[in-house]
Parts: C-alpha cells; sequence; structure tokens
C-alpha cells in the first residue's frame, strides 16, 4: 500500500537523491554536467519545510521506502510583490507505480493548494511541466493553461 504523507526533516536524503537523479535524467539535459550544490538543496528542502510550501511524499507503508514527491515553494510574484504563488519545483513518481500513487500524489498536492488558496497564504498554484509531462492536461487537476517557456542557451 502507498500512502501520500507531508515530509520531514528526516526524507532530505530522498530529496537530495531524487534531484540529483532527475538532474541527471535524459529528461532535463541542460543540468546532467551541473554538480549540485548539496547545502542550496538542503536550504531549499529546510525552507520549505518551515512553511514556504509544501512537500508530499510517497510511501510504500511495508517498507517505507521513497517513492516519488510532490514540492512546491511560495514565493512573491515577479512583478506584484503582495502576490504569492506556490510554483511546483519537483513532481515525480516512480514509473511502475504513476497510474496510481501518482494520481493520489497529484490529488494530495491540489488539495494543498488549495487549502494555502482558502487560507490566503496563496492566491495562485503553478505547475511547471517538463519533459516528460509536455503532454500532460494539468486541467483535469483545476490548472488552466497561462504561458509557455522556451530556454536559449546550452
Amino acid at each position: 500500500m502507498k500512502i501520500i504523507r507531508e515530509a520531514n526533516k528526516y526524507d532530505l536524503p530522498y530529496f537530495i537523491k531524487l534531484i540529483e537523479e532527475l538532474a541527471s535524467s535524459k529528461h532535463i539535459m541542460r543540468y546532467n554536467f551541473e554538480k549540485l550544490d548539496h547545502d542550496h538543496l538542503n536550504t531549499i528542502f529546510s525552507t520549505i519545510l518551515a512553511g514556504a510550501g509544501t512537500i508530499l511524499v510517497v510511501e510504500d507503508e511495508q517498507t517505507q521506502e521513497l517513492q516519488g514527491m510532490a514540492a512546491g515553494i511560495i514565493n512573491p510574484h515577479f512583478f506584484a510583490p503582495h502576490i504569492f504563488i506556490m510554483t511546483q519545483i519537483v513532481l515525480w513518481v516512480d514509473e511502475n507505480i504513476r497510474k496510481t500513487a501518482g494520481s493520489k500524489l497529484m490529488k494530495a498536492y491540489e488539495d494543498k493548494t488549495d487549502e494555502y488558496m482558502e487560507e490566503g497564504r496563496i492566491r495562485y498554484g503553478v505547475i511547471t511541466a517538463s519533459e516528460p509531462l509536455f503532454e500532460t492536461n494539468f486541467s483535469k487537476f483545476g490548472y488552466s493553461m497561462d504561458e509557455k517557456c522556451w530556454l536559449r542557451g546550452e
């Protein structure tokens, strides 16, 4: 059985491992040769846990192995700093459980986003779809397409 729960400080090694794996994956080629700063990743993780967003994990109830994560960080809008936005920075579930646990994780993340909006902590929740999620229709989770982003450089 897979459970979705809020992350805690003991999940930091999984967060760092997952970011390392994502950064070296074929989907995010741009960062393959960059050495990630673990102190910086620790700061991001700790800042979110301290209330600047949410981190949810998929955990195998029997083995307690972590198999996925959704994380969002709250920041002020660039042009309107009185408006706060929670931007998803990690969305990953192991491939063999995506259809089941992936949907549960996305629903839990959606619920957390709604909770923060109802509390007035944020005005918007943003999902950034990188490959392999380019074709995913996030409107089924209550999101609408706002913009597309192209990157120039290496």
